[in-house]
């Protein structure tokens, strides 16, 4: 952020669930050494943060295919040192694949690590209450056993993405050349990958 009235908030999300939203102003005064931004359980991560309004939307995917999409209100402002509430309720063996704020007119694309992605408009995924266990963004069926998301972010049509894997390939797509499917879909193959590798990383590029 160029300064801290760049926006109201920032909002927190772990790999378990836990969600937090803060002003961001508590981080007006970070000394070199850091400061604590959020308690962590033992066992758990922080994986993404996002800079909120106070008014948005936002959309939490799981690696296990699971999405959820509700008011940023619903997670009240909490000081530094508070370890944030249940964003989504994961079932045995999920995880948070990711976090971002939703768009007007945008889709959701997911990115498996087998190189499958797809997008899917927002529209398609209703409003429900923090800590809910949200709808299927792929089926279980059409992402199997062995298979997960590993990304997820809001886009739109003229944006790129740049997909990473594991033995260091990289590769930069338009978005709007990924089709557009529905919630259970699995999507189609964006990255041919070798024996072994797998999608790690994708970033979005606005």
């Amino acid at each position: 952020v160029s300064d801290v009235e760049q926006a109201r908030y920032i909002t927190l999300l772990t790999q378990r669930g836990r969600i937090k939203r803060m002003p961001l102003s508590e981080l007006a005064a970070v000394r070199p050494s850091g400061i604590i931004a959020m308690t962590l359980e033992e066992g758990d991560e922080l994986g993404w943060a996002r800079l909120t309004s106070g008014h948005d939307e936002l959309i939490v995917v799981t690696a296990r295919g699971k999405a959820l999409r509700f008011e940023e209100g619903e997670v009240r402002s909490m000081g530094r040192a508070a370890g944030g509430v249940t964003a989504i309720r994961l079932q045995e063996n999920d995880s948070v694949a990711g976090m971002a704020v939703v768009e007007p007119k945008a889709d959701l694309l997911v990115v498996t690590a087998s190189g499958y992605g797809k997008r899917t408009a927002l529209d398609e995924y209703p409003r429900h209450s923090r800590g809910s266990g949200g709808v299927q963004t792929i089926s279980p069926g059409k992402l199997g056993d062995q298979d997960y998301i590993v990304a997820s972010h809001v886009v739109a049509e003229k944006d790129e993405v740049a997909l990473m894997t594991a033995n260091g390939m990289a590769l930069r797509t338009r978005v709007r050349t990924i089709s557009r499917l529905g919630r259970a879909a699995r999507g189609v193959r964006l990255v041919n990958l070798q024996a072994g590798d797998a999608v790690t990383a994708v970033a979005r590029l606005t």
